[in-house]
């Protein structure tokens, strides 16, 4: 018979926070799109905004092992577990990713991005790969997509081993990290994770794995100073925030991983432990964020680039506002409030519908999605 768990707010609090992470990092490399912009409105901890993919690999990995944790081995355990991911990811992917295939083709005449075009030698061949969510040397139609990428080799590895009895799985989940290790010794890891031997040997896996063991320990009920361990994971994401200015290769190999998986693993624990003791009530607003978080990162950039490109169009109508720094606070304005909505308006009205559609004959998963 298998546990049943309330829905944890905290974990879509957090879920809220990763997506506005990612939104003000996007928003802070995009600022001074717009002729005469300065990059310096929104700079120091925001320009790391990346972070929030971070907290959202150490989330997965511990909603994995929240969900499954009490399931019995085997196919149709292992089936269900694959149906809930891929109706939970590829739905939404794939209507946002045919609406930038419709705009490439309107605009250029071909149904890749022009800044690809010359890396693509199979247009069909690059889609397809692109809409499964397979790892190529060119990023995917939606560039957020290269996280989706990882979030689906994460599933798959995962469940794999749900064949295993429930106590064998955590050794296997100890095996997969010493061999994500060891093919990172190796040299097999690159920038972009552009086939399945470079993913296997990506440190990001080890973020997932790290929340893994976060719901392991909850699980067993090994908790130990939860409001410490919040405070720490919290101090520790900002000053990384703050102070870890890496960029480049560097960061993406081996950086992130070292300075946000365990902050944002102890904030995780943190805050589900005192959720689930009484001790953390959380506000209705970033609950309501953290549902809306899918569509917030699949569609933010698409919604910031249409800001960019009608912002100007607009200022000159009425004053310069797209120059300098006032044409800054203007576009921070509504890069934090336009994106927001139409993420609210995207879930309500496709992301939800999508995902009652896809499992209306399936019990739902009353714990996170």
């Amino acid at each position: 018979m298998e546990k049943t768990h309330s829905p944890l707010y905290s974990i879509q609090a957090l879920r809220g926070i990763a997506a506005l992470l990612v939104l003000f990092f996007h928003i802070f490399e995009l600022q001074s799109l717009t002729p005469g912009n300065p990059k310096d409105l929104i700079d120091g901890p925001w320009a790391r905004g990346y972070a929030g993919v971070d907290l959202f690999f150490v989330i997965s990995g511990f909603i994995m092992v929240w969900i499954t944790d009490a399931r019995s081995g085997g196919g149709a355990t292992v089936g269900r577990f694959i149906y809930n991911r891929v109706t939970r990811i590829y739905p939404l992917w794939w209507l946002l990713s045919a609406v930038l295939v419709a705009y490439y083709l309107l605009t250029s005449g071909r149904a890749v991005s022009p800044d690809f075009a010359g890396q693509i030698d199979s247009d069909g061949l690059y889609l397809l790969r692109s809409f499964l969510l397979i790892p190529q040397d060119v990023p995917p139609i939606n560039g957020l997509g290269w996280t989706l990428i990882h979030e689906m080799y994460f599933y798959i590895v995962f469940a794999a081993l749900l064949f295993l009895p429930a106590r064998a799985r955590y050794f296997g989940l100890w095996i997969w990290g010493a061999l994500t290790v060891l093919l990172f010794g190796l040299g097999f890891a690159s920038y972009q994770a552009g086939s399945i031997i470079q993913l296997s040997a990506s440190l990001l896996t080890l973020e997932f794995l790290a929340g893994a063991a976060a719901a392991w320990l909850i699980l067993r009920g090994y908790i130990f100073a939860p409001k410490l361990c919040l405070g720490l994971g919290i101090i520790g994401a900002l000053c990384a925030l703050t102070f870890y200015t890496q960029r480049g290769t560097d960061l993406m190999l081996w950086g992130r991983v070292a300075v946000y998986a365990l902050p944002f693993t102890l904030v995780v624990y943190g805050a589900v432990a005192l959720e689930r003791s009484g001790k953390l009530s959380v506000p209705r607003p970033l609950s309501l964020l953290g549902d809306w978080s899918y569509s917030l990162y699949l569609s933010h950039l698409l919604i910031l680039g249409v800001i960019i490109r009608l912002l100007p169009k607009f200022s000159e109508a009425l004053v310069p506002t797209h120059q300098g720094p006032l044409g800054n606070i203007v576009f921070i304005g509504l890069g934090l409030t336009v994106p927001i909505l139409v993420a609210a308006i995207l879930y309500y009205g496709a992301e939800r519908p999508l995902l009652k559609l896809m499992r209306k004959r399936k019990q739902p998963e009353k714990a996170q999605r």
